[in-house]
């Protein structure tokens, strides 16, 4: 072997060495983070699902048991995406248990999986340096710019890779056929995983197309045909994979992919085609111009690129074309589908790093490997020297477990629950709220008290803006139809459950406080009372990593105000406001902590209400909301947990009774205590504990004092 070879084997050691360890070093980061952060949100509750695979075999979603655009259920059968990624994630939670920390891993492994196909997808001699390019331009931006979430978004990248690397192989081997059908597969199931990335469609038939045009004029029509009967096989073995998934609802699906495009138009931001994928590429993570700037310049190129190769095809073009002309196809459908979503644009920065990697590779002339060792130690150097995206959250928030055991605490496993569908995980039992009462709205009353739930729980960052809009007349989340009911229930969606349960009575129990999630209420369905309920249990998360619960029994007195104003945005178009006035209103002057609000009336609550505390008299925004909590009907006390800054704090009933007819006796706030810790007050010694016992094993006499040197 020559020197020169044995150097380009050396240099190529050294970029998959180099790429293997920043691999390691996100895997190890993410793996201290992932138990934390990004804090849990609504579609993390998809990981229902493929629990119930895993424990069951059974694909359904007893959090959300019925779609309400195909109106059907699935409880049973889950089709809203496709069953390959929770196949996926299936198999992850049966190995390694049910917890939505093991279910955040598949998205990492799913970057990883699109870097190994990446791998074969590039040939010759730059391969290593190939890979070594894209695998860390894909994991910088899954550790700085991505948002690993239980949602079958990371598929749609994996199996576009896989699409890419069935592409390469029609176009540039012998055996044409069985790569036309895996891209037909990979299509496939890339589409019926979520329609967002139906711009594949056409662009898989256009490669199509394009390896049939390369071949000799007489024969390019057979070839078609023949890759085209492959690739339409490949297509229809997930489609009817979704067909099966969906309990064998085809009328279902069809209607599912018809109305959502309706209920986008209806409900989503009024963006033209342009606007729209420009406001997509603002969720890839980039500042200000940047993505659009670094799209536009890669759409011209690929423009280029195509118009060169229809004048003269030549085999060298297609390691660019393919991803380049995928890049293109999903962007620009970008402004067709105006629904954004952080999830969306995996699939964009994915498809952008593996354009710009064909681009490197092409023109060759040792750039594949300076770019290929170079990268790798600007992404190591980067690793260690800045926090990924979720690194100082982590530090900050509750974990996922203990935030999720102090609100099940005291909710049994059998007990019926309407509540918020993140706590849902390893539940049966436990249906999100506004999708029950949805149901139940269609009950008889003479049902619906055989119905009612055993408990409550109200996640207040998610019912807050339901809340508050509501009380200001704006569209309220729940309605009951006309025929059983009135067809708006003053009030909001905090009168729904009284009213579709007319004979049952809930009084809040516990209350958890743990950032980044405000404050959760649990409420125990009990005989209606008329005495004052007992004050509720407290769960709240501290910096030190410690639950605080109780609060002191000395408490401040709130002195009555003027009403307080709340100025929000109007639900059915942000750029117009509505206003809500809260005629009963106090205020005092608190030092920094945690409170407990306690807002008693005289008599229990004809309507439902929200209280909302602030820092400002006068609100013009949720960001100046330190807490909104719900008023019940038939409530006499109103209890919150407030995170004050310090300084004046106020505090307003919003609701549609006059301030005279509430009746409210007084509003008093109590200071959350810490739990006592034994060491506090002590003087801190820097051994360790441990290592300060074994000191004294060596010590003698008054040398040897416990905890010190």
């Amino acid at each position: 072997m020559s020197a020169d070879s044995r150097f380009q084997t050396a240099t190529r050691g050294a970029a998959i060495a180099l790429l293997i360890a920043v691999g390691l070093f996100v895997t190890h980061k993410f793996s201290l983070t992932v138990g934390r952060a990004p804090a849990l949100a609504f579609d993390d509750a998809l990981a229902t699902v493929s629990a119930n695979l895993a424990r069951e075999g059974r694909l359904g979603f007893d959090a959300i048991p019925f779609h309400t655009l195909a109106f059907v259920s699935q409880n049973e059968h889950f089709f809203n995406y496709g069953p390959w990624y929770f196949m996926f994630s299936a198999a992850v939670d049966w190995i390694f248990g049910t917890s939505y920390e093991i279910h955040r891993w598949p998205h990492l492994l799913g970057v990883m999986l699109s870097v190994l196909l990446a791998s074969f997808f590039f040939k010759g001699r730059d391969r290593a340096f190939a890979s070594a390019i894209y695998g860390c331009g894909a994991l910088l931006s899954f550790h700085y710019h991505q948002w690993p979430m239980a949602r079958p978004d990371i598929f749609g990248s994996i199996a576009a890779s896989a699409a890419l690397l069935c592409a390469r192989l029609m176009v540039t081997s012998g055996a044409r056929l069985w790569p036309a059908l895996g891209l037909g597969l990979s299509v496939g199931m890339a589409v019926t995983n979520h329609p967002i990335v139906a711009a594949l469609l056409p662009w898989s038939l256009a490669v199509i197309v394009g390896a049939a045009w390369v071949e000799e004029p007489a024969r390019r029509w057979g070839a078609f045909r023949r890759l085209a009967l492959s690739w339409v096989s490949g297509l229809a073995i997930p489609g009817f994979g979704l067909i099966a998934a969906s309990g064998f609802r085809p009328g279902a699906i069809l209607n599912l992919y018809l109305l959502y495009p309706t209920f986008i138009r209806k409900v989503g931001p009024t963006f033209g085609f342009w606007g729209s994928i420009d406001h997509h590429l603002t969720f890839v993570g980039l500042a200000p111009g940047r993505a659009q700037t670094a799209a536009a310049v890669l759409l011209v190129l690929v423009a280029i690129d195509v118009l060169f190769f229809v004048r003269r095809p030549t085999p060298a073009a297609w390691i660019t074309l393919l991803p380049g002309t995928g890049f293109a196809a999903y962007v620009l459908s970008l402004g067709v589908f105006r629904n954004t979503h952080e999830g969306y644009e995996i699939l964009v920065q994915l498809l952008f790093l593996w354009s710009i990697t064909a681009i490197i590779v092409r023109m060759a002339h040792g750039l594949p490997a300076l770019s290929g060792l170079a990268l790798p130690l600007v992404a190591l150097m980067m690793i260690k020297s800045q926090p990924g995206r979720w690194e100082t959250p982590a530090t900050l928030n509750v974990p996922y477990r203990e935030y999720i055991d102090a609100v099940r605490a005291d909710i049994p496993e059998s007990a019926r629950v309407q509540g918020e569908a993140i706590f849902a995980l390893g539940r049966r039992n436990w249906v999100e709220s506004a999708h029950a009462a949805i149901l139940t709205e269609r009950f008889l009353p003479r049902f619906r008290d055989r119905l009612s739930p055993d408990f409550l729980v109200l996640l207040e960052k998610e019912w807050e803006a339901e809340c508050l809009h509501a009380q200001a007349e704006a569209d309220p989340r729940l309605f009951v139809p006309a025929a059983r009911g009135s067809r708006r229930n003053f009030g909001g969606a905090f009168n729904t459950t009284p009213w579709l349960f007319r004979d049952s009575s809930f009084r809040l129990i516990r209350i958890v406080s743990a950032p980044p999630y405000r404050s959760t209420l649990v409420y125990v369905r009990v005989e209606p009372e008329t005495g004052e309920e007992p004050r509720p249990e407290l769960a709240v998360w501290t910096i030190e990593g410690l639950w605080q619960r109780r609060a002191r029994d000395r408490g401040y007195a709130l002195a009555p105000e003027e009403e307080m104003l709340v100025t929000l945005p109007r639900p059915t178009d942000p750029s117009q406001t509505i206003e809500a006035r809260a005629r009963s209103a106090w205020t005092t002057a608190l030092a920094p902590g945690t409170y407990l609000i306690e807002v008693r009336g005289a008599r229990p609550a004809r309507v439902s209400g929200c209280v909302v505390a602030s820092s400002a008299r006068s609100v013009k925004g949720s960001n100046d909301i330190l807490s909104s909590t719900p008023r019940f009907p038939r409530g006499l006390v109103t209890y919150q947990v407030v995170d004050h800054p310090g300084g004046p704090i106020h505090v307003g009933l919003l609701s549609p009774e006059p301030a005279e007819e509430e009746q409210v006796l007084g509003v008093m706030a109590y200071r959350i205590a810490p739990l006592p810790i034994m060491s506090k007050g002590k003087e801190q010694d820097p051994v360790p504990y441990p290592a300060a016992l074994l000191e004294c094993l060596n010590g003698n006499g008054d040398s040897c004092r416990a905890g010190k040197r």
